[in-house]
Order: C-alpha cells, then structure tokens, then sequence
C-alpha cells in the first residue's frame, strides 16, 4: 500500500506526470512528492527484496477493527492521497483504508490487475460496496466490468498493466550465471526438464468465504501423475526427465507442499529462489492454475500453459494454452463428443 508517493532508499521521486494529473495532484504546487508506504502480512518481503524503506502496519494499528485500524493509521500519517492495490476475499484492509479515508477526507485510489471477482474486492466485512474516489484499471474491458459495479460512483482510468510494465527491467537483471546457480540450487541433472510450478493460496482464500472449481495442491498432485504416466508437455521432449519446481506463493500456509513434495511420483523441489523472475528464466516451462506468474512468464517469452479450463490465463490465451492433466475430465469430455 502507498500513502502518498514513492520513495526508494528514503529519496523522493517524482510522480509522473499523466498519473499526477489522474489523481488529481496537479494543484500541489511541488512536483516532488513525499512517500509514506506502509506495509503489511508478507508485503513486507516484497519491501524488504527492493531495499524500499517502510512503516510496519503492525506498528501503526492499534485495533483489531479494519475500520479503527484503518483510521488510526491515515491519521498517524496524515497523506495528502491513498493509494493502494486491491485484495482478494482474505484480506479487507484496504477497504477498511477507503472507508476510513472518505470519513476523514481524504482522496483515494486503487489498482486492479485484472477483472477475476472484481465487485468482491470493493465490499467490506458486512457486505456493503465501497468504492474508492479513483479506480485504475489494466485495460479497457475491465473498465466495463468496472462500470457494472461502480455506476458512476468513481473516476475510472486505464493505465496498463503496471506489473507487467516493469519486468523487462527486472529480467535483464538476471544473468546467465544466475539462471545457472538457480538451477544449481534445484539439484537438476544435465538435460533434466524444469516445470515451474506457480502455487496459488486457494485453500487458504476458501476457507476466507470464496470457493473454487479447482485448486492448487490437488492440481499438483495431478501434475505429478501426469507426467509418471509419461504425459507431454508442449515441445518438451519425451524422453526427458523432469522436475516439478514447486513455487509457493507467499499467501500459502508454510510447509503447505512438504508432504505432497515426498509423495510426488516425480522428482520435486520447493523452490526458494528469492526473486520469481529468476525463477521463471530458469525453468524450462511454467505450468499451473491462474497465477499471475503464469502472465509474467507469458510475457518474458516463456513456455507457458494453464492446467485447468477455468482460468483467466486459458481464457485470455486460448485452448491451445491447456495442457489437460486430468484423466477423468479428458474422458467425459470424449465421451461427450462421440455423443455429438
């Protein structure tokens, strides 16, 4: 979450101009703008990796009321604007930060990477809709989505996929000796083939109140079963071995895949690379539900195919970006065919 601006290594930067003007800032009279970050749950890995200063929330709030908390800590930093992404059923603080800075008043905006559950991330524990002053939104079919759950209530804009605008910049970051200790580090023999294994915390956000059609560690296990029974992955060679690269996401209860990596019927490594996209350079094929690490990898020119039909990734990518691992699945579908 930002309160503010940015700043790195407790330097101001300056905002740029188009989202100065989105936001409403132009009317400050300095263009150098102070950053407040405060930071959170796991985020603060992300803060700490960058080497980006911040507040621990821990620190500012003080109850266990999104809302109170919410409002104590706007209050103990006084910002001239929120700004925060959005989060999934698991976690309302950022709605609680929205309420409590139209009480105050205070501007507000929020990010939105894509459209999957999008009226959920706007209600707060009771239900109710809210929605911030500014919403901005990755591309012009979101904004759509948007208006149907929104109406007029805010300024809606569409500024790219911000994450993904800044890998290029990361991948270059990594060089070829990386990728090989990386691989180094996942014990992987010469011709050995790397799937990456993106996890996603489903599990964890169902027992938040949303459910799925599909989740991570039963995917997983047929993943496994998949390629023992000499299941083809697209352009890998079949006589290859290869090595699930479990990456856990930081939302996932720890030790979640200890027992399901002893149990795979392939070789399999929990992968503790720090950064993701080293990790997406050094495997060979990235596989998995709907992780945005499937789009980051996607947009590096990585192999990349979903293993479940209900996903953003296979919608937005086509069928051809399936890879079908589920026997009983496959013969319903066959059946159904011979049918027609």
């Amino acid at each position: 979450m930002l309160l503010s601006d940015f700043a790195r290594n407790g330097q101001s930067s300056v905002m740029p101009h188009s989202l100065r003007t989105e936001l409403g800032l132009d009317a400050l009279h300095s263009r150098q703008l102070d950053v407040v970050i405060i930071a959170k749950d796991f985020a603060r890995q992300t803060w700490n990796r960058e080497g980006i200063a911040y507040q621990d929330w821990d620190g500012l709030a003080a109850a266990a009321d999104p809302n109170t908390s919410a409002r104590r800590v706007l209050e103990s930093i006084k910002p001239d604007i929120l700004i925060t992404a959005t989060s999934d059923v698991d976690d309302r603080t950022d709605v609680g930060l929205w309420t409590a800075a139209r009480t105050i008043g205070i501007p507000s905006a929020a990010f939105v990477d894509h459209g999957v559950c999008l009226r959920e991330r706007f209600l707060d524990n009771q239900g109710r809709l809210v929605i911030p002053d500014h919403v901005f939104l990755p591309d012009p079919d979101v904004v759509h989505q948007m208006e149907q759950v929104s109406g007029r209530s805010a300024q809606l804009v569409v500024c790219g996929d911000l994450h993904l605008l800044r890998l290029p910049a990361r991948a270059k970051a990594v060089s070829a000796a990386m990728v090989e200790t990386t691989r180094q580090s996942w014990d992987l023999q010469d011709g050995d083939i790397a799937v990456l294994f993106p996890s996603e915390p489903r599990r964890e956000i169902a027992d938040a109140g949303r459910t799925f059609h599909d989740y991570e560690d039963d995917t997983f296990r047929m993943l496994g079963d998949f390629l023992a029974r000499g299941g083809r992955l697209p352009g890998v060679p079949l006589a290859a071995r290869h090595v699930i690269i479990v990456r856990p996401h930081p939302k996932d209860t720890p030790g979640k895949y200890n027992q399901l990596v002893r149990a795979s019927p392939v070789p399999c490594v929990i992968d503790a690379t720090p950064d993701v996209v080293r990790s997406i350079l050094s495997a060979d094929i990235v596989v998995g539900l709907d992780s945005t690490v499937m789009l980051e990898a996607h947009s590096l020119g990585r192999p990349v195919y979903g293993l479940v039909q209900r996903s953003l990734f296979v919608d937005r990518m086509g069928p051809d970006f399936l890879v079908d691992i589920d026997p009983a699945a496959s013969s319903e579908r066959r059946v159904g065919r011979m049918a027609r």
